[in-house]
């Protein structure tokens, strides 16, 4: 009955050629010469009777077979690796992996991670930080991740955790500084305005409220919003920046709101998973209280007015 199947080493060489178009950056990874992972490819191609890739102008190109197969490889090594995972985890020790964007670890994840052990002590927790949402076609074997996002359509568990808004901020220092006052948005036009860069910005947040007849002294762009939080708690200017990752500044008066004006984010904060996930009671436990942390905060920010 499973005479024809492809070995696993097959199977891994052609997602990582897939994955880079490079039989060269593939044996990197593998840490296989580029003639073992061409002897790799040749098998399987043999063994399914298609050319999975071809080559043109010196680089790879995926087959349409190939393309139709490497939907398949990757919904199985996944898969197979964390079947693999949890029976060489045993009852020693229960691990849950959890990717997430570094902003969301600093300033939300991490200061969870206490009380999220208090409730479940018998679990072992792994957060990594990464940049981009994980597809789980990893060899890190993420059992869920939390990643500010639109809905996602392709095929994964999710859940929504929190809505999320753009709000003005600064040091309280600069608020309460006479000589440049900061009671209603049009006294901005006499500071530098502070944001991170493919959010909102600025523009946006003024056009929202029909403000466009502000012209700021200067303008102030990070890339990453932690920076643009750091820059306003220094008192470099006024930041215009993600409710939730100012949370904990705002918590602690290094930051203080202005205006009551905030503006409604189009991502939201989600939480995917393969859809294998919600057959584990234990990982789908630290998702509810998860989830439910995060109304808390939600309600708790709102009442605050941050």
């Amino acid at each position: 009955m499973f005479s024809h199947l492809p070995s696993i080493c097959q199977l891994r060489a052609f997602e990582t050629s897939a994955r880079y178009l490079s039989f060269t950056k593939a044996a990197k990874e593998l840490f296989l010469t580029q003639s073992a992972i061409s002897h790799q490819i040749k098998g399987l191609e043999e063994l399914v009777h298609q050319k999975l890739f071809l080559r043109q102008n010196r680089r790879l190109i995926l087959t349409r077979p190939g393309q139709e197969f490497l939907i398949t490889v990757r919904k199985i090594l996944p898969t197979l690796h964390r079947s693999v995972e949890k029976m060489r985890q045993g009852n020693a020790s229960k691990k849950i992996t959890i990717s997430t964007l570094p902003s969301i670890a600093a300033t939300w994840l991490v200061a969870k991670l206490g009380r999220l052990r208090g409730a479940f002590p018998e679990i072992d927790l792994m957060v990594i930080a990464s940049d981009t949402p994980d597809n789980f076609n990893s060899d890190n074997a993420i059992d869920f991740a939390i990643h500010f996002t639109h809905p996602i359509s392709k095929g994964l568990w999710q859940r929504k955790m929190m809505d999320e808004y753009y709000l003005p901020v600064c040091a309280p220092a600069l608020r309460n500084n006479p000589k440049l006052p900061l009671r209603d948005p049009s006294d901005l036009r006499h500071h530098t305005l502070i944001h991170q860069d493919e959010t909102l910005g600025w523009n946006g947040w003024f056009s929202h409220y029909e403000l466009n007849d502000i012209t700021p002294s200067r303008i102030l762009s990070f890339n990453h919003g932690d920076l643009a939080i750091q820059a306003a708690v220094d008192g470099q200017g006024v930041a215009l920046v993600r409710r939730v990752m100012a949370q904990h500044a705002l918590a602690q008066n290094n930051l203080v709101p202005l205006f009551n004006m905030p503006v409604p984010t189009r991502r939201k904060y989600f939480i995917l998973a393969p859809q294998e996930t919600t057959e584990n009671a234990m990982i789908m436990q630290v998702i509810e209280w998860l989830c439910k942390e995060a109304v808390y905060d939600e309600k708790t920010m709102k009442n605050e007015n941050f």
